[in-house]
């Protein structure tokens, strides 16, 4: 009995059709199964992919007072400027904003912030609004105390576990090596008085990580303070330059650059201290969006001059 080519062909197919829906149907159940086995994947969180940006530096160098101003800065700057502010400047939670308005009220009754009693985190989110290379970015101040810088970047022969900051300290070496910049504050008038040995221990052995662990990160190196030096005025970079050749020339194979800056214009001085007058508010401050800026590679400039640049780069 002969059979018809085509209905065998129809049958066959049926056949295949039946095997391959059975066998979807037992991948779906497998796949059931290996999913209520394992917990649900967290979703993305997206501003972790934000380039992070840290604040570091010796005891007493104005780290707090650094990285509050700056905040304070940026914010109002794009608040009074709208739309036309080359970036947003947003909390990340509504810690840092307390963080931020309790230190500045602080200075606005002529105090200086208190000094860091444990290691709190604060962020600032960035985003630049250019059309073209638009980027985000994260401030992160950690609050370690300046001890753990201490200890971080001690001589490596020299370091003992049992040391009180050895956890954080190895914390911020961590945070080192994956960060895209880092804001290194030195106080400017301990540096004009003379760099004080151990200072100077941290600063060669923090030049070797950086450039061993994270050779492409950005360092703006901030000599604060520049409001002591009204009727003095000094070159902090020229003075570290002369004083640090070795330590100046391991930065410079960083993406470094150099800013004098201040937190206050004018000054009250209180039984010899330096003091924010009342009433101060962060526009009184003198170089510390410079750095900001720079540090985001954010350039206040009409978007047809950005154009122009990026062609001139383009045919050279």
């Amino acid at each position: 009995m002969a059979v018809d080519p085509v209905t065998l062909t129809r049958e066959s197919l049926k056949n295949i059709g039946k095997k391959l829906e059975k066998g979807l149907e037992q991948t779906r159940k497998k796949w059931k199964e290996i999913q209520s086995e394992n917990p649900t994947p967290k979703p993305v969180d997206e501003p972790s992919k934000r380039g992070s940006y840290y604040f570091i530096g010796p005891p007493k160098s104005g780290k707090t007072v650094f990285f509050v101003v700056m905040a304070d800065v940026m914010q109002r700057m794009h608040i009074e400027n709208g739309d036309k502010a080359p970036y947003t400047a947003t909390y990340t939670t509504n810690k840092s904003k307390r963080f931020v308005s309790d230190c500045i009220r602080m200075m606005q009754k002529s105090e200086w912030p208190s000094k860091t009693l444990s290691g709190n985190t604060y962020e600032m989110d960035i985003e630049s609004r250019k059309i073209i290379a638009m980027s985000e970015a994260r401030f992160v101040f950690h609050d370690y105390a300046g001890e753990v810088f201490m200890r971080a970047f001690a001589d490596p022969a020299k370091q003992e576990e049992s040391n009180t900051y050895a956890d954080e300290a190895k914390e911020m070496q961590e945070e080192m090596k994956n960060a895209k910049g880092v804001f290194l504050i030195l106080d400017s008038a301990v540096l004009h008085n003379g760099l004080p040995e151990e200072i100077q221990d941290r600063l060669f052995y923090l030049a070797d990580y950086m450039k061993n662990a994270n050779a492409s990160i950005k360092m703006a190196v901030i000599f604060s303070k520049k409001d002591m030096f009204n009727t003095n005025p000094i070159e902090p970079e020229k003075i570290f330059k002369d004083i640090e050749p070795d330590t100046f020339l391991k930065f410079q194979k960083l993406d470094t650059k150099y800013f004098f800056v201040t937190s206050v214009k004018d000054p009250v001085i209180n039984g010899g201290i330096y003091l924010p007058p009342k009433n101060y508010n962060t526009s009184q401050s003198e170089g510390i969006i410079d750095a900001a800026l720079w540090m985001l590679d954010i350039k206040d400039k009409p978007l047809i001059q950005d154009l122009k640049e990026i062609i001139e780069r383009i045919i050279r």
